[in-house]
């Protein structure tokens, strides 16, 4: 983490910390986030302000391939949120076959369509993804 001094940091579990520099050592200590100056908050924006929290690589209507912790799986994406892909023409990936032709192909070695509707996976749960130029709709 930058930490500039004489200015107010906080931890990805919600303590606050002030920094400040004496005779060339740097103190840290505790604080209360309600004792938060302007100057702090204005610091605490140039650090974090240019993080885009809802921002992803994902590409909606793109199709996907999806490794999971558990399964693979293959669909159209047509929404992404902070915690879920939503797919639609998806499938579940049995067995992929040889990867790397698999996905150059869209040719997988066993395909469980899902019915027609929407499926969400939850990104907590996402291991890689990969687009992919069609997604196999026929159970094989």
């Amino acid at each position: 983490m930058k930490i500039v001094e004489d200015f107010s940091f906080l931890l990805p579990n919600g303590q606050a910390f002030l920094v400040v520099k004496v005779k060339n050592a740097m103190k840290i200590k505790p604080m209360n986030i309600e004792d938060l100056t302007i100057k702090d908050a204005r610091a605490l924006v140039a650090l974090f302000g240019n993080q885009t929290p809802n921002e992803n690589p994902f590409k909606i209507g793109a199709n996907y391939f999806l490794r999971t912790v558990t399964h693979h799986h293959t669909g159209r994406l047509v929404q992404v949120t902070q915690t879920e892909l939503v797919l639609e023409d998806a499938a579940w990936i049995a067995d992929d076959g040889r990867f790397s032709d698999a996905l150059k192909k869209c040719e997988f070695g066993e395909v469980e369509p899902f019915p027609k509707g929407r499926v969400i996976i939850g990104r907590g749960s996402l291991i890689d993804a990969v687009e992919i130029d069609k997604v196999p709709m026929s159970q094989k």
